[in-house]
């Protein structure tokens, strides 16, 4: 309504802007279907704005486009004030079930995007969901986000056409990347240039053994198998069962739900990085020990033990001596352009979240001959470069935190955090500066978990589910009300 008010204050626009409350859409998407379908008003659509909400807070999503999305991306980009959006986004939710009102507008040709707040999940689908509880910030993004693509839209000489869709995503604040599906072609190019010198310059600066480069791709493997298995394991001791309702215990307290698995997860990298330095064989004991102990909390998790018992095979091949950190980190970025050639293939959306970190990680190998030279300014160098990336990569951890019970997702953040920490977690030969800060991360993520899991996090602003049901017995003329029990804390 306030979207509304501000463009009538703007004047006459150029065309008719319609506002189209619906409801019925858990049940069916029934007011949405009512509309596009059978209402004459619909066939004087060229743009829908759809907003959504899944839960109460956070920064506003635009999640979902039409097809052949670039006049769209174009507009978004444009106009967009603080953005969060990606192709990525765009091409996970293809790929989903669910459904919202902007199916039916799709399903009826019409172009189009979908914006939702997706924070505060606590109170989705609950008597919590109010007022009071929305956050207000949120509530402003979503009209600032709305205003600023509908306004612009209303006086528009034209409306967004079909073209070609675009790989994009927001950088930081304002900026929005976008460009065609070919040119990722011409960065993964880039790269592969910068990461020729730099090897090549490497290897002038002292040789090191091609077996390195193997080793340093096992190591980045083993340290994103790692992360699914000891997430799964830290999933797992939390005591929250997996489903909707299950996970109100980890909503309850979802700060620092993700702070451990941000701890837990940094933690991995570093240590699989850190031994690289002496080469102990042990290291393969972690995975193996989370993996297997997944199965400790009632059944054998498949998740757990493939993961764990892979990685420690890994391991078992790769720390039986130390490694170069030059060696290890060029393994590490050859396995990072393997999964960007196989992602520009097969997802083009999607293969920018390896591909701007491997770029910005194939700049700082090929100024600092893959980290052989050590001097203060390399040693800025690489820690602005990394910064910078792992501050954009943030946002990415976080949609994948949203995601709660998807603990294999950090398996591809650890491998791109990978890319640009690798030569700063890698200590000299022999040392153990890796070590010591992998582990102290390691244990502080689980002291986190071991308190979460401990705490009662129950109270008025957060209470416990009550859920209520209705069963008819036609044959028997009888029906009750019912209320299942189930443990929410342990």
């Amino acid at each position: 309504l306030e979207t509304v008010r501000a463009i009538k204050a703007r004047g006459t626009p150029a065309r008719d802007v319609m506002v189209v409350f619906t409801d019925g859409e858990e049940a069916g998407l029934l007011g949405a279907n009512h509309f596009f379908r059978r209402d004459p008003l619909a066939r004087r659509i060229g743009l829908t704005l759809n907003v959504e909400a899944r839960g109460g807070g956070g920064r506003v999503q635009m999640f979902q486009t039409s097809p052949q999305n670039g006049e769209i991306i174009e507009l978004f980009q444009r106009t967009a004030a603080r953005p969060a959006s990606s192709s990525l986004a765009v091409l996970l939710y293809e790929k989903m079930p669910n459904d919202t009102d902007l199916t039916e507008t799709l399903r009826a040709g019409l172009p189009g995007m979908n914006y939702a707040i997706i924070g505060s999940q606590f109170d989705y689908h609950s008597p919590t969901s109010t007022p009071v509880n929305l956050q207000r910030g949120s509530l402003q993004d979503v009209g600032t986000q709305v205003l600023a693509a509908g306004g612009e839209a209303a006086f528009a000489s034209e409306l967004p056409g079909k073209a070609p869709s675009v790989v994009y995503s927001n950088l930081f604040g304002d900026a929005v990347i976008a460009y065609p599906v070919w040119f990722g072609w011409v960065l993964i190019g880039a790269i592969v240039g910068l990461l020729a010198f730099a090897v090549r310059w490497a290897r002038h600066d002292g040789a090191f053994p091609p077996s390195d480069l193997a080793r340093g791709m096992g190591g980045l493997l083993f340290g994103a198998l790692t992360t699914v298995a000891v997430l799964q394991f830290a999933r797992l001791l939390t005591g929250a069962g997996f489903g909707f309702l299950e996970q109100r215990f980890l909503l309850a307290q979802v700060d620092r739900w993700e702070w451990a698995i941000m701890l837990l997860s940094l933690g991995v990298i570093m240590l699989s990085a850190g031994d690289m330095a002496r080469g102990r064989r042990w290291m393969a004991a972690i995975p193996v020990a989370a993996g297997l102990g997944c199965s400790a909390f009632g059944g054998f998790d498949v998740t757990g033990a493939v993961t764990g018992v892979l990685a420690g095979v890994i391991g078992v091949l790769i720390y039986d001596r130390p490694t170069t950190r030059k060696g290890a980190w060029g393994g590490a970025l050859l396995l990072g352009l393997i999964i960007a050639v196989a992602a520009q293939i097969v997802a083009p959306g999607a293969a920018y979240v390896v591909v701007w970190p491997l770029l910005v990680a194939s700049i700082g190998a090929a100024a600092t001959a893959l980290s052989a030279k050590r001097g203060i300014l390399s040693l800025v160098l690489l820690a602005v470069l990394a910064a910078a990336a792992l501050g954009w990569q943030g946002g990415i951890s976080h949609f994948a935190y949203l995601g709660m019970d998807l603990m294999a997702l950090f398996s591809l953040q650890m491998i791109t955090a990978g890319l640009v920490i690798w030569p700063l977690a890698q200590p000299d030969k022999g040392a153990r500066k890796g070590l010591v800060v992998g582990s102290t991360l390691l244990i502080a993520g689980l002291a986190i978990t071991l308190f979460v899991r401990s705490d009662d996090p129950w109270n008025a602003r957060y209470p416990r589910v009550t859920y209520v049901g209705y069963q008819v017995d036609q044959d028997a003329g009888r029906a009750w009300r019912f209320s299942p029990t189930f443990d929410q804390s342990n």
